[in-house]
């Protein structure tokens, strides 16, 4: 299990460095519509979230979506994302398309 949650920080600590070039930002409701299917979820405790950002955060979720050769991960507040929150899903600064 501390692996599982190693490899999800590591994922994290990606996604905290600028966006590249090549990089956008769309909501998963965007990608979803757009055909993007869903390859894979991270669950990231809350202490590896601290440790990655310096501050008390929820847990998050880190989720992979794919559409042909291009690669989307979105990054959710765990409570957010099982709540089903609209504005979660809305939310166009939660995921990066490559």
């Amino acid at each position: 299990m501390r692996q599982i949650s190693i490899a999800a920080a590591a994922m994290l600590f990606a996604l905290s460095f600028p966006a590249g070039a090549a990089d956008q930002k769309q909501s998963v409701q965007s990608l979803l519509q757009q055909g993007y299917q869903i390859r894979g979820t991270s669950f990231v405790p809350q202490p590896d979230v601290k440790t990655l950002y310096g501050e008390a955060a929820a847990a998050s979720i880190v989720v992979t979506l794919q559409k042909d050769q291009s690669v989307a991960v979105c990054e959710f507040n765990w409570g957010n994302w099982s709540a089903l929150a609209q504005a979660t899903y809305e939310n166009a600064e939660l995921c990066r398309v490559r």
